[in-house]
């Protein structure tokens, strides 16, 4: 929602603590109703989707969405019908069929970590960065429907299409690292808030050279915190 200029102008100015909440319920409550209103039509659609995409970023929270929404908006202006997949925290969300994948005349993928792609084998896909299906959304629905795109194949055999598609070792390599970072978060995040915690409950006056883990409760956070954040690499790797 901060994403939005003037919604964060007006909490900016808001001139007391109920304006703000007000402006945050509002805008909330808008956005759900939009979200229901897309759910709605795309269960009312019958036609097919002439392009279908697959946004995702390492932690799934805004540019997954932000991408879907650049999007969806710009095909709107262009007289397209799309259907984006969110690859986010909160799941995969807006999946197509393999009827829709088979009757779409192409695929953009703008992902950042690896998604699942055999399922587009042999359609026409584009595969970018998650940042450019926000900042070169028309750019990327023009290449999608020009008729050029690369074809996609699962299996390895070599041939002159699936070369021109195949990302860069570097490339591959960054979405696999991201890939894991996505997976690790949560160890992070959960760890360092324990940890956060053990040192909230603690009292540093028993022991200073053991603050965290001086009162029973700081000694359950700090050891759940510390076993979390062992977690990371394995996770990772």
């Amino acid at each position: 929602m901060l994403m939005d200029t003037d919604f964060k102008d007006s909490l900016i100015n808001a001139q007391s603590v109920e304006e703000f909440m007000d402006l945050i319920n509002q805008k909330e409550a808008e956005q759900k109703a939009k979200e229901e209103e897309k759910e709605e039509a795309q269960k009312e659609f019958t036609g097919t989707y002439r392009l279908l995409a697959v946004t995702a970023c390492p932690t799934g929270i805004a540019h997954t969405y932000m991408s879907a929404e650049a999007l969806e908006e710009k095909v709107k202006q262009m007289g397209i019908t799309i259907k984006v997949e969110t690859d986010g925290s909160g799941g995969t969300k807006n999946a197509p069929t393999a009827k829709e994948i088979e009757e779409c005349e192409a695929i953009i993928v703008a992902a950042d970590k690896n998604v699942e792609m055999a399922r587009f084998d042999g359609k026409p896909v584009i595969q970018v960065k998650v940042a450019d299906g926000i900042n070169k959304a028309e750019e990327l629905i023009n290449e999608a429907l020009s008729g050029n795109a690369p074809i996609y194949h699962t299996d390895h055999a070599s041939t002159t299409v699936e070369s021109e598609s195949d990302e860069s070792v570097g490339r591959q390599i960054y979405k696999h690292l991201m890939n894991g970072v996505s997976h690790m978060l949560p160890f992070v995040i959960g760890g360092g808030i324990l940890i956060a915690l053990a040192f909230l409950f603690d009292d540093y006056t028993i022991d200073p050279s053991n603050f965290g883990k001086n009162t029973p409760l700081a000694a359950f956070f700090k050891t759940t915190g510390d076993t979390a954040f062992g977690f990371m690499l394995p996770i990772l790797a």
